[in-house]
Formats: C-alpha cells, sequence, structure tokens
C-alpha cells in the first residue's frame, strides 16, 4: 500500500513538473494561452468579489462595524494596494529570477 502511494506520488510530481516546465511559446499558441489568462482572471476576480463583497461585509456586519470603521478599513486596504506598487514590486529579485528563466529556457530548448 505505501509502495503504491510513494508511486502514485512520485507519478504527480513528474506530470506537475511537466506541465509547468518553462517552454519556447510558439505564436500560434498565443490566443488558447490568453483566452486561459482571460478565463482565470475572470475566475479570480469573481472569487474576489465574492469572498470580499459578500462574505466580509456580512460578517462585519454580524459582528457591529460602523460607517467609521468601515471607511478606515476601506482607507487602510487602499493604502496598502497602493503601497504595494511602490514598495514591494521593485523588491523582487529581477536578476535572479531572469537568471533562472533564461537557464531552464537554454536547457529546454536544447533539449528539443
Amino acid at each position: 500500500m505505501a509502495a503504491d502511494l510513494k508511486d502514485l506520488l512520485e507519478k504527480l510530481k513528474r506530470a506537475h513538473r511537466d506541465y509547468f516546465a518553462l517552454r519556447i511559446v510558439h505564436p500560434d499558441e498565443l490566443p488558447e494561452i490568453m483566452t486561459k489568462h482571460t478565463y482565470t482572471g475572470a475566475m479570480g476576480s469573481a472569487y474576489f468579489a465574492l469572498i470580499t463583497g459578500i462574505f466580509f461585509v456580512y460578517f462585519g456586519n454580524e459582528i457591529g462595524l460602523s460607517r467609521f470603521q468601515w471607511g478606515v478599513m476601506g482607507s487602510v486596504g487602499s493604502v496598502l494596494l497602493l503601497a504595494s506598487a511602490f514598495v514591494f514590486i521593485p523588491r523582487l529579485p529581477d536578476p535572479v529570477a531572469r537568471a533562472w528563466a533564461t537557464k531552464d529556457t537554454e536547457a529546454h530548448a536544447e533539449a528539443a
């Protein structure tokens, strides 16, 4: 039983690694890729709106948040969103990510 489980986990890891490997994208693949990105973005937006717009508001109203407290929470959320663009995004390790992506792309190009 344990050997079967280990085999299954190894197959899943291999499939995951192969599916998400960096590769060269051909121009004829772009419409399908962009369609998938559009659908996943729409699903993410719907999920975010559902969680923050319905459940969170219901929860806040149930615990008795006042209009002022809702305003403070909205202001803090807006400031944090704006701050993330100026504070967190520029600190991403761009040269490291670029070197990693280049190495993998070259390895996949040689294998093809």
